[in-house]
């Protein structure tokens, strides 16, 4: 079977304007495992191959609830581009 690409889409609470710590932490972990992350006003994305996003998103989970995070919401879609 050939590579399969995925989207994540999530999204971080508690949400605090002007603090954008546990977006951060997300990003940089993300980034720690070679996904760029399309940060947005509501929800941010990141691309992949499954076999990296899969343990990226386990790794980005740690951390934001490590970093206050109460709450990810997740979406995860096969395909994408």
């Amino acid at each position: 079977m050939g590579a399969v690409q995925c989207v994540a889409e999530f999204m971080i609470e508690p949400w605090e304007f002007g603090n954008l710590e546990r977006v951060d932490t997300a990003v940089i972990t993300l980034a720690s495992y070679g996904l760029e992350v399309d940060v947005g006003s509501f929800a941010n994305v990141a691309k992949g191959q499954t076999e990296t996003v899969f343990p990226a998103l386990v790794g980005m989970l740690q951390a934001v609830f490590e970093s206050g995070a109460t709450t990810v919401t997740l979406q995860v879609t096969k395909g994408g581009t």
